[in-house]
């Protein structure tokens, strides 16, 4: 048996086809993507979204250059992870359901 190689563009459009389920409309995700180059997409259907400051993220990663602390995410967390400058957050894409569990107070 011949071994499937799966192309980067074949991930990327499995990618792309998996986040734009999560709409309502999946077809305006794409419509947006290709107009804006980027798209809102509901959490909680596929994924859901934790935020964790920056100030934590740093603390944890034991440094604040961004290098290091893509490579640290990479490899505690495994999955995306989007900062913003303007939040001094992170967020991270989850299993949705994944704070069901969690005894925060």
């Amino acid at each position: 048996m011949i071994p499937r190689i799966t192309t980067a563009a074949e991930r990327q459009r499995a990618a792309q086809h998996w986040l734009a389920c999560a709409a309502p409309v999946p077809r305006l995700v794409y419509r947006d993507w290709k107009q804006d180059g980027l798209a809102l997409l509901p959490a909680g259907v596929l994924f859901a979204v934790v935020a964790v400051s920056a100030a934590e993220v740093h603390a944890a990663a034991r440094t604040d250059q961004p290098t290091l602390v893509d490579r640290y995410l990479s490899r505690v967390l495994g999955g995306p992870v989007f900062c913003y400058d303007s939040f001094e957050a992170y967020f991270a894409m989850v299993p949705a359901g994944t704070a069901r569990g969690w005894n925060l107070w």
